[in-house]
């Protein structure tokens, strides 16, 4: 049995459909299918039942899934071990962030490459966060007041959130227009975790949101585009965009430098969280 082929068993089992799994994988769907069938051939039974709705996975598969997990979490503890005993500069880094933090913070990345060049660094974009438990990232840069244990990290503090407009909207709408007189932009109800989703609820009618997002990169090109209003980190905004609401303490999210207790000790990593948090110490 292979071992790479119960990652791609875990991943259906995980993400429920074969689109899901195949972008979390960074793979085809095609190749998903095809790794499947290897693992069914290899094994002989039938993990997974193909349906007009799709793909379910039969109890023999969760079976099998449930064993692949303790699997994957000793291979993840053994990779975390090697790198935590290399006292080296060189190799990969995987650095999982969200794509704001990738965009604006780019000179982060750009310093650390130039400070070690030998160290190439990997990054992971995107809402569904990487698992360091399970070896799926080295580091994460997350916006969140509650860090997921048992990781551990450096808190860089906390950054307001404001509603925003460009120049152009506020002067189109009134600069002394009610916020509700607004067109407004919010993240897609999947997404309503946020920290200013309730308040959006609240405050905003339904009828006034005319976009919504699932990646805050591209809600942001929306608001300096003059398509509506919506919230941004206020360190992100820049002096283009008018600040509509004043910020308040409810509407902040602590930035952390996050990595697996294990993984702490690497050379590399060390690097980087020291790098990184001069970096955003400077910039505050």
């Amino acid at each position: 049995m292979n071992w790479d082929d119960l990652r791609f068993l875990l991943a259906i089992v995980r993400a429920s459909t074969l689109t899901e799994a195949a972008k979390s994988l960074g793979v085809t769907q095609t190749t998903v299918t095809r790794r499947l069938a290897v693992l069914e051939e290899q094994l002989g039974v039938r993990l997974v039942s193909r349906t007009s709705q799709g793909v379910v996975v039969t109890d023999l598969g969760h079976a099998v899934a449930s064993a692949a997990t303790d699997i994957e979490g000793r291979v993840a503890a053994l990779d975390r071990m090697l790198i935590s005993r290399d006292d080296s500069l060189d190799g990969r880094l995987r650095v999982a962030t969200v794509d704001m933090v990738a965009h604006y913070d780019v000179a982060l990345f750009r310093s650390f490459n130039e400070r070690y060049p030998g160290i190439t660094l990997e990054l992971s974009t995107g809402l569904d966060t990487r698992d360091l438990g399970r070896d799926e990232a080295d580091v994460a840069i997350r916006w969140t007041n509650n860090p997921s244990k048992p990781l551990v990290g450096r808190r860089i503090g906390p950054v307001a959130y404001a509603v925003f407009a460009s120049q152009e909207l506020v002067e189109r709408i009134g600069a002394d227009a009610p916020l509700e007189a607004f067109p407004w932009l919010a993240w897609m109800s999947n997404l309503d975790t946020v920290i200013t989703a309730p308040w959006m609820r609240e405050h905003t009618p339904k009828d006034r949101v005319v976009g919504r997002y699932d990646s805050a990169l591209s809600l942001h090109a929306a608001v300096r585009a003059g398509v509506g209003a919506a919230f941004m980190p206020c360190m992100y905004a820049g002096e283009d965009l008018v600040c509509l609401r004043p910020t308040e303490p409810e509407f902040e999210y602590d930035v952390w430098l996050l990595v697996h207790p294990e993984a702490r000790a690497a050379a590399r990593v060390r690097a980087f969280l020291d790098h990184a948090s001069d970096y955003y110490r400077d910039r505050r």
